[in-house]
């Protein structure tokens, strides 16, 4: 194997930051972040143990024999087109996914998540808007390098 080469692996084992595949008689790890461009919890989304899934080789350690593989890479990203999908100014639906004590994030998309960030509306957003709530937001910013979207906050949750 080399660096590049789309390969098939199958998984031996998941843990909490990744899964180990075998390819080609070497097992190496497809890290959680190497996944999916979305939002993932936990590998076992993604993958399961048995399954044999596309992967690429992203980096060879021959010397400690160390692998890694990844799956995100073989799809477009997201990101690229974020720009054109979601346009400052304008309304979009999501689903609220996960609260911080600075804001919450918002699901627009199966890979695109936007922030809403506590400054951006008033009274407590917990209270008004709970995790899987399907709300709709106003895009405030795109910015495809550090791939993040900034929201606006809604005034109610949709029926």
């Amino acid at each position: 194997m080399k660096i590049g080469d789309r390969v098939y692996g199958r998984v031996d084992s998941i843990t909490s930051y990744g899964a180990f595949l075998k390819a080609k008689g070497k097992t190496g790890l497809l890290h959680v972040n190497d996944m999916s461009w979305g939002r993932i919890s936990h590998p076992s989304e993604v993958v399961r143990k048995g399954e044999v899934v596309k992967i690429v080789v992203m980096h060879i350690d021959e010397e400690r024999n160390k692998y890694s593989f990844g799956m995100k890479q073989l799809q477009t990203n997201p990101w690229n087109y974020a720009h054109k999908k979601y346009r400052t100014g304008r309304r979009y639906r999501g689903t609220v996914i996960n609260m911080t004590t600075d804001g919450i994030f918002v699901k627009l998309d199966e890979f695109i998540t936007g922030f809403l960030h506590t400054s951006k509306f008033k009274g407590n957003p917990w209270n008004k808007f709970p995790v899987s709530a399907k709300i709709t937001v106003n895009v405030d910013f795109v910015d495809t390098e550090r791939w993040r979207i900034g929201l606006s906050a809604p005034r109610t949750i949709d029926p």
